[in-house]
Protein backbone atom coordinates (compact mmCIF):
# COMPACT_ATOMS: atom_id res chain seq x y z
CA UNK A 1 0.00 0.00 0.00
CA UNK A 2 2.88 2.53 0.15
CA UNK A 3 1.70 3.76 -3.24
CA UNK A 4 -2.02 4.82 -1.85
CA UNK A 5 0.44 6.82 0.82
CA UNK A 6 2.13 8.90 -1.64
CA UNK A 7 -0.90 9.58 -4.18
CA UNK A 8 -2.48 10.49 -0.84
CA UNK A 9 0.42 12.73 -0.10
CA UNK A 10 0.73 14.11 -3.39
CA UNK A 11 -3.11 15.39 -2.86
CA UNK A 12 -2.80 17.18 -0.49
CA UNK A 13 -0.10 18.74 -1.58
CA UNK A 14 -2.08 19.83 -4.51
CA UNK A 15 -4.38 21.08 -2.10
CA UNK A 16 -3.06 23.12 -0.28
CA UNK A 17 -1.75 24.70 -2.82
CA UNK A 18 -4.43 26.31 -4.92
CA UNK A 19 -4.03 24.03 -7.59
CA UNK A 20 -7.11 22.01 -6.92
CA UNK A 21 -9.01 24.89 -5.94
CA UNK A 22 -8.33 26.73 -9.38
CA UNK A 23 -9.09 23.96 -11.25
CA UNK A 24 -12.72 23.68 -9.45
CA UNK A 25 -13.02 27.18 -10.45
CA UNK A 26 -12.18 26.66 -13.86
CA UNK A 27 -14.89 24.14 -14.08
CA UNK A 28 -17.41 26.32 -12.34
CA UNK A 29 -17.49 24.03 -9.21
CA UNK A 30 -16.56 26.63 -6.49
CA UNK A 31 -17.57 30.14 -6.85
CA UNK A 32 -16.23 31.98 -3.77
CA UNK A 33 -18.73 34.36 -2.21
CA UNK A 34 -16.99 37.59 -1.50
CA UNK A 35 -19.49 40.37 0.32
CA UNK A 36 -18.22 43.87 0.06
CA UNK A 37 -19.37 46.71 2.47
CA UNK A 38 -21.93 49.43 1.02
CA UNK A 39 -22.31 52.56 2.43
CA UNK A 40 -25.21 55.53 2.37
CA UNK A 41 -24.60 58.10 2.70
CA UNK A 42 -28.02 59.61 3.12
CA UNK A 43 -28.13 57.34 6.28
CA UNK A 44 -24.96 58.11 7.69
CA UNK A 45 -23.97 60.80 10.35
CA UNK A 46 -20.08 60.40 10.36
CA UNK A 47 -20.24 59.44 14.13
CA UNK A 48 -16.91 56.81 13.28
CA UNK A 49 -18.44 54.21 15.57
CA UNK A 50 -17.49 51.59 12.46
CA UNK A 51 -13.71 52.86 12.14
CA UNK A 52 -12.32 51.59 15.44
CA UNK A 53 -13.92 48.09 14.76
CA UNK A 54 -12.61 47.77 11.30
CA UNK A 55 -10.13 45.08 10.98
CA UNK A 56 -8.93 45.59 7.75
CA UNK A 57 -9.22 49.83 8.22
CA UNK A 58 -11.00 50.26 4.99
CA UNK A 59 -12.74 53.09 6.51
CA UNK A 60 -11.63 56.57 7.96
CA UNK A 61 -12.97 59.96 8.92
CA UNK A 62 -11.30 62.57 6.47
CA UNK A 63 -10.26 65.87 7.50
CA UNK A 64 -13.51 67.60 7.61
CA UNK A 65 -15.02 64.24 9.59
CA UNK A 66 -16.48 62.38 6.62
CA UNK A 67 -16.51 59.11 6.79
CA UNK A 68 -14.03 57.20 3.73
CA UNK A 69 -14.82 53.78 2.32
CA UNK A 70 -11.98 51.61 0.57
CA UNK A 71 -14.97 49.17 -0.83
CA UNK A 72 -12.23 46.69 -2.95
CA UNK A 73 -10.42 46.09 0.64
CA UNK A 74 -13.28 45.43 2.55
CA UNK A 75 -12.93 41.63 3.90
CA UNK A 76 -16.44 41.64 4.68
CA UNK A 77 -16.24 40.67 7.98
CA UNK A 78 -19.37 42.61 9.57
CA UNK A 79 -18.13 44.24 12.49
CA UNK A 80 -18.94 47.90 11.20
CA UNK A 81 -22.63 46.60 9.83
CA UNK A 82 -23.22 45.62 13.58
CA UNK A 83 -21.65 48.97 15.18
CA UNK A 84 -23.43 51.61 12.94
CA UNK A 85 -26.16 52.87 14.90
CA UNK A 86 -28.11 54.20 11.65
CA UNK A 87 -27.98 51.09 9.44
CA UNK A 88 -25.93 52.91 7.22
CA UNK A 89 -23.51 50.14 6.38
CA UNK A 90 -24.73 46.69 4.96
CA UNK A 91 -23.03 43.98 3.28
CA UNK A 92 -23.89 43.22 -0.05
Amino acid sequence: MPGKGRSLKKDLKKMLKGKAIKKGRKAGAVKPARKVIDHDRELCNDCGACVSLCPATVMWLDKRSNLVVEKQKCIGCGNCVDACPRRALSLD
